[in-house]
């Protein structure tokens, strides 16, 4: 069963080893909504949703585990972040265009 969490500030430096081990930006914890879903209470993937403005945000980093893949664990990390946001904002995604079907059922 996957559970989802939202990151402590405390786990920062792992968030952004696992980022660095797949060349995305770091993660700066004071501007995001940082999640890190879990099986059997051991870490599987994360994602965030970071503030451009008070109106706006950007949706990505989403990045689960090779061994985890193709068991809706992106799926669940998207829908969290997306119902963490306020209704008004306006929510960019630029993914990688392998991923574009992906994001469009959202």
């Amino acid at each position: 069963m996957i559970s989802l969490r939202a990151a402590v500030e405390s786990e920062i430096d792992w968030i952004n080893r696992r980022y660095e081990e797949v060349g995305f930006v770091p993660s700066k914890f004071n501007r995001e909504s940082i999640v890190i879903a879990e099986m059997n209470q051991q870490p599987v993937g994360l994602g965030r949703m970071v503030a451009i403005d008070e109106n706006h945000s950007e949706l990505g980093g989403i990045y689960v585990f090779k061994e985890y893949r193709n068991q809706g664990v992106a799926k669940k990390i998207v829908a969290f972040l997306l119902n963490q946001a306020p209704l008004s904002n306006t929510i960019y995604c630029i993914p990688f265009e392998h991923l574009a079907p992906f994001y469009m059922e959202y």
